[in-house]
């Protein structure tokens, strides 16, 4: 009697362990299937959404359609919005992004080593948008997202605002879960869309430049304080005052709680220009401008210049 108590217990483990041995195949068989015919392994978006989530500032909301598993275990996250607990309609959506990520072996979890991002629109909600409609502010984003000591930095940032090109890195604000630094979600959304309103209305400053190009490199110097090294490159400029080719224009502003403030004196090049008004033509030009006359500048009146030429005429 009990060596067929030992006999059926012995069967019951076989079949137990050939259970799981072919569980364990099945599931094998399964990933191998996706990576052979996906190029992936789907991971449900539910659960995944869910992690996502603890790792989120409260009152930020960040949902994803679809979350692959790469064979090189990069993670590929596709169809993202993202949005604010106060603000029903989109701040931000994207077509995809990549996290790449660094394992430390099977004891640790992994890090985040880098996030690409492509074919993201950020969006002005309605209640921050000049004419009162949920619209785009920038379009055909793309970035980089990587880490910098104990900071957040975005670089190989382009994107384009109506016929202006972006491209450039910057600094994302210092974060802090608890405490009196902690981050208050409202407050940073509100300052940003300031900050996006205060920079969009310079740009009627270059409207008579031709699909101009901004290249921009943005750095904290407090937490209401960026300095902007700038460059802004066109083929061509168009100014009731002035027509000119192959030009770039280059300086250092700061922005402050809303306000522009130019750090280092503005310097134009240009391979010609011509200016009507004074019977001047000029090739291979240089020019620099007193940082005093920034604001005659902004207003439209002509600076005081430093100006340097191979041919002037």
């Amino acid at each position: 009697m009990a060596r067929m108590r030992k006999l059926r217990l012995v069967t019951l483990l076989k079949l137990f362990f050939d259970a799981t041995i072919l569980l364990i195949f099945i599931a094998q068989a399964f990933v191998v299937a996706c990576l052979l015919i996906c190029g992936y392994l789907p991971i449900p978006s539910e659960w995944g959404n869910q992690l996502i989530a603890k790792s989120l500032s409260p009152g930020i909301i960040l949902r994803v359609d679809e979350i692959h598993l790469r064979p090189d275990a990069s993670i590929e996250l596709i169809g993202i919005e993202l949005r604010s607990v106060n603000i029903e309609q989109s701040l931000f959506r994207a077509d995809a992004a990549e996290l790449e990520l660094k394992w430390q072996g099977f004891d640790k979890a992994p890090s985040a080593e880098n996030l690409l991002l492509t074919g993201g629109t950020l969006f002005a909600p309605s209640v921050y948008s000049p004419d009162g409609y949920h619209s785009p502010i920038l379009e055909r984003v793309a970035f980089r997202l990587i880490p910098d000591n104990d900071n957040w930095k975005i670089d190989r940032f382009a994107a384009l605002h109506e016929s202006i090109r972006l491209r450039g890195s910057f600094d994302l604000p210092a974060y802090k879960e608890d405490g009196a630094n902690a981050l208050d979600i409202n407050a940073a959304i509100n300052l940003f869309y300031k900050q996006a309103a205060t920079l969009s209305q310079q740009k009627k400053h270059i409207s008579y430049f031709l699909t101009p190009t901004v290249d921009f490199k943005s750095s904290n110097i407090d937490t209401n304080t960026q300095q902007i090294e700038l460059r802004i490159t066109s083929r061509q400029m168009q100014h009731a005052e002035a027509n000119a080719e192959k030009l770039q224009l280059s300086g250092v502003i700061q922005l402050s709680e809303g306000k522009l403030i130019l750090i280092s004196a503005p310097r134009l090049t240009a391979h010609y220009l011509e200016v009507p008004r004074f019977n001047l033509t000029a090739q291979s030009l240089s020019a620099e401008f007193p940082q005093s006359d920034f604001d005659d500048l902004i207003s439209g009146e002509w600076p005081r210049l430093k100006l340097a030429a191979k041919q002037l005429n």
